[in-house]
């Protein structure tokens, strides 16, 4: 093995290791993984907030809305551990939440043995229907053969606030690509998408009422 490669696949390493460290003692991690590139003509971007630790075992893999009296993220100084904080924000999950609630989504990946999955938003779009349409365009990156990873639980999520929102029905779309990293003779890393017959298309209805 070529001695940049021996380094990349280091620094990724310990990248993944401090972002274990991180994520057990903060409400929200906000770096960003380098994941495949995102167009820069973007539609409607929210900001987009990624946890890999503190949601474990918290939110199962899926689309979840949560309802709260402001945006979540002001909420994340208020406890003592970053999975008190996303248990929180599990209790406010709701179905059917009043015009009065801010609106978040959360996008979780699941529960996973070790590191090195990830998630990333790479657009949303307001779509005028009825129902209303939220629509997110994800990717979802999975390590490849010899890419180092942590050995602790993770959960890949990503929290985007939306905000108050008028009365009706609405639906939640996240259409997903899922990509495989690996790394080339240089160390520089490589996306391969993963070719499927069908897209990976998620759904959930909800209703805001007056």
């Amino acid at each position: 093995m070529k001695l940049a490669l021996k380094i990349s696949l280091l620094a990724v390493s310990l990248f993944l290791v401090a972002s274990s460290v991180l994520g057990a003692t903060q409400a929200l991690d906000k770096y960003r993984f380098i994941g495949p590139p995102i167009p820069d003509n973007r539609d409607n971007d929210l900001e987009s907030v990624y946890e890999y630790y503190g949601g474990v075992g918290v939110f199962t893999r899926g689309i979840h809305v949560i309802a709260t009296d402001q945006n979540p993220l002001e909420y994340e100084t208020n406890f003592k551990t970053c999975n008190d904080y996303w248990k929180f924000l599990k209790e406010k999950e709701a179905a059917e939440t009043s015009h009065k609630d801010f609106v978040s989504i959360i996008i979780a990946r699941g529960d996973y043995l070790t590191g090195g999955y990830m998630i990333q938003v790479k657009s949303f779009s307001w779509l005028e229907s009825y129902p209303v349409k939220l629509r997110f365009e994800v990717n979802f990156t999975n390590p490849g053969e010899g890419v180092p990873v942590t050995e602790a639980f993770t959960d890949p999520l990503a929290v985007i606030p939306i905000g108050r929102l008028d009365p009706g029905e609405y639906v939640v779309e996240v259409h997903i690509d899922t990509y495989i990293l690996t790394f080339d003779s240089q160390g520089n890393p490589v996306y391969t998408l993963l070719l499927t017959f069908k897209e990976e298309l998620w759904t959930l209805r909800f209703t805001i009422t007056s």
